[in-house]
């Protein structure tokens, strides 16, 4: 029997920094929460529901070894194991 390969990993903190590094998707996000907390007096977020409607991930941000190739490939978020550094 075979192992499964096993997927790159990528700190949270890491994804927040880049996912919120640019500003429109910052504003995009407050945009949400404020249309929600309008509608429903509520909003919640959890930082795995933000990487799962992620439609990728740069490798270069993943815990794998430096290759020629990291700077300018993606992962599909399916493919990468995040690995929540917060606790």
């Amino acid at each position: 029997m075979r192992n499964k390969p096993t997927k790159p990993k990528l700190l949270a903190s890491k994804f927040i920094k880049w996912y919120f590094n640019d500003r429109d998707e910052v504003i995009s996000l407050g945009n949400s929460m404020r249309h929600l907390l309008e509608t429903t007096g509520q909003c919640s977020l959890s930082m795995e529901e933000l990487f799962d409607n992620c439609g990728y991930i740069p490798k270069y941000l993943c815990e794998i070894e430096p290759t020629k190739d990291m700077y300018n490939t993606d992962y599909n978020t399916n493919e990468v194991e995040l690995i929540n550094d917060f606790n």
